[in-house]
């Protein structure tokens, strides 16, 4: 039996074009809390048949896992998996020495960089498809690499996963390397169906959207919650 197909040819390269400037968007985000360039490194798009079970390609034996559900117009699951070397780096960067010791602020420090990276990413899908979205309260577990991989495999199931995307975003000079993962679910399907590609051609930048302005000011403000 031979499987209808979601998505035309045009659709899968709107969704490859959103995804690759929304992850840009994401690593700049990164970019701009740690001070250096940033790379966008193996990117996969699954649109017609996303993976089923999990798997991770590092071999840390531990991740931290920021996980954020994705709510409004369009629902989807995002993880951001950062290793216990990476976490101390982020941590180096962004904490001063006295701090460094704290496991709260610790914490504090990776839930912010999720809350300013998820929203890079999240700000692109919605302007470009004209949807209404933003990402939910981020949670934080610190789990061994089985635990992480049956955890996303089980969330993959649990959802109606439509559109799935994975890739790494990582810095030029400080070695930080972090992997992103993101689930639509069926809401999508309607919003790439109803995309204006005649309208697109016609678009010009647009100036920076409130999301935008408030990411910008995310940063900033970054330092100043975490040491008030």
């Amino acid at each position: 039996m031979v499987t209808k197909k979601k998505f035309s040819e045009k659709e899968l390269n709107l969704i490859s074009d959103v995804t690759h400037i929304a992850l840009g968007n994401a690593g700049g985000a990164m970019a701009k809390m740690v001070r250096d360039e940033f790379l966008i490194k193996g990117v996969e798009i699954k649109a017609e048949n996303p993976e089923s079970h999990f798997r991770l390609k590092d071999q840390n034996e531990k991740y931290h896992v920021l996980f954020t559900e994705v709510v409004g117009d369009l629902s989807a699951a995002t993880y951001l998996l950062i290793s216990p070397e990476v976490e101390n780096i982020l941590c180096d960067i962004l904490l001063p020495g006295s701090m460094l010791g704290r496991e709260e602020m610790r914490e504090a420090t990776l839930l912010e960089m999720d809350n300013i990276v998820i929203a890079g990413m999240v700000t692109k899908f919605s302007e470009i498809l004209g949807q209404n979205i933003h990402g939910d309260v981020p949670a934080l577990q610190l789990q061994a690499k089985s635990e992480v991989e049956s955890e996303i495999s089980h969330k993959l199931a649990e959802m109606d996963v439509c559109v799935s995307f994975r890739g790494r975003i990582t810095t030029f000079y400080k070695g930080i390397s972090i992997e992103f993962i993101c689930f639509f679910d069926d809401s999508i399907i309607n919003a790439i169906k109803n995309f204006d590609f005649d309208k697109r051609k016609q678009l010009k930048v647009s100036p920076k959207t409130n999301e935008e302005v408030q990411e910008g000011k995310g940063v900033a403000s970054f330092f100043k919650k975490i040491f008030s």
